[in-house]
């Protein structure tokens, strides 16, 4: 029986090539304001969060997830992101917010003391 190999790769991923996996904003700020407040409206009316998400979202780490980010700590996101969870119930939908990195809509799915589960669309815009 031949032995059994193990291995242990590890990969050191240089600035250029993360910022390759990050698409650069094509949208003004107006028109990504158009957009987020185009995606808010259809929430209103019912629209499934998680399915908007994975269409619309320019989040590349979370928009194939639904705009999903499950069991984090307060503290991990920008204060912008966490002033507007802070004002949700669970199942609400927050109004469009600007962060650094864009105009997101976020949906608190639940919170137990400092850990929430969160769905957020992010629309970004080049700095003009």
């Amino acid at each position: 029986m031949p032995p059994i190999m193990r291995a242990l790769l590890i990969f050191i991923l240089s600035s250029t090539f993360l910022s390759a996996q990050i698409p650069e904003a094509i949208h003004s700020k107006a028109e990504a304001h158009v957009m987020i407040d185009s995606l808010y409206q259809k929430l209103k009316r019912g629209a499934n969060f998680a399915q908007l998400a994975n269409l619309r979202s320019e989040d590349p780490g979370t928009a194939g997830k639904g705009g999903l980010y499950s069991k984090c700590k307060k503290g991990t996101f920008t204060p912008e992101f966490e002033a507007a969870l802070e004002k949700l119930k669970v199942n609400q939908i927050s109004p469009p917010f600007e962060t650094p990195y864009g105009f997101q809509i976020a949906k608190l799915i639940s919170k137990q003391g400092d850990t929430f589960t969160v769905r957020h669309i992010l629309i970004r815009f080049k700095e003009e």
